[in-house]
């Protein structure tokens, strides 16, 4: 592990979801995306959520329906996370653990890794995406997201093609983690993303972007 990276989140874990202006908001979003992109999850369906922090988004995905394993670099995010999921009532197994060792016998019919961005915090991603997509179940998918500006969106559509996946794809993430939208302001970033010009000039300077890839049924096949 990075005693670096491990302090900075241990000393973040008691406030950490409180630096976005609506993490329900952003925990929505990706919730919607496990529910709504790529190919649909079986109801109960088994989803791990890599780097989940305080657990602000893996109780979400719990509330959805979903049997969710989580893990975090962060002795004290995962303690935290797991008050979290008491407090709410609902159902995690959550972890410590590093994704740059991740090694997995399970089979997931989702994999969520929203870590701001993953291939910042893991500098060699190609085994660890082909471990991550090795544990999918056939069908299954894998969502990790990705700053543009420090990161071509290309490189990353490649990457998870390189670790076997199909159908990759991108999208904006639409939640602006510094400002709350009401309605209308949520309706016109929508809008607004819609119109690849605007959604150009928007990315180079603050959204970042989800990539989704999927393991093929078959091995070998789309």
């Amino acid at each position: 592990m990075d005693d670096d990276v491990v302090a900075k989140y241990d000393a973040l874990a008691s406030t950490y979801s409180r630096r976005y202006a609506d993490p329900g908001a952003v925990a929505r979003f990706y919730v919607d995306l496990v529910q709504r992109w790529g190919p649909e999850p079986p109801a109960n369906a088994r989803v791990l959520e890599v780097s989940c922090a305080d657990g602000f988004m893996t109780e979400a995905l719990a509330r959805g329906g979903y049997r969710v394993t989580a893990f975090d670099i962060s002795p004290k995010m995962v303690a935290t996370a797991r008050a979290r999921i008491q407090a709410a009532g609902v159902e995690a197994d959550i972890e410590v653990g590093d994704i740059r060792m991740f090694e997995s016998d399970s089979r997931w019919d989702v994999i969520l890794a929203p870590m701001w961005t993953f291939f910042a915090y893991v500098a060699d991603p190609d085994p660890v995406l082909a471990r991550l997509a090795g544990a999918l179940a056939p069908g299954g998918k894998l969502l990790v997201d990705r700053n543009p500006r420090s990161h071509p969106v290309r490189e990353g559509i490649d990457a998870l093609a390189r670790a076997g996946l199909t159908g990759v794809e991108w999208r904006p993430v639409a939640v602006p983690l510094t400002k709350r939208l009401g309605a209308l302001g949520a309706m016109g970033l929508r809008v607004a993303l819609a119109m690849p010009p605007v959604r150009d000039r928007l990315l180079r300077r603050r959204l970042n972007v989800v990539l989704i890839g999927r393991r093929p049924e078959i091995p070998g096949k789309e």
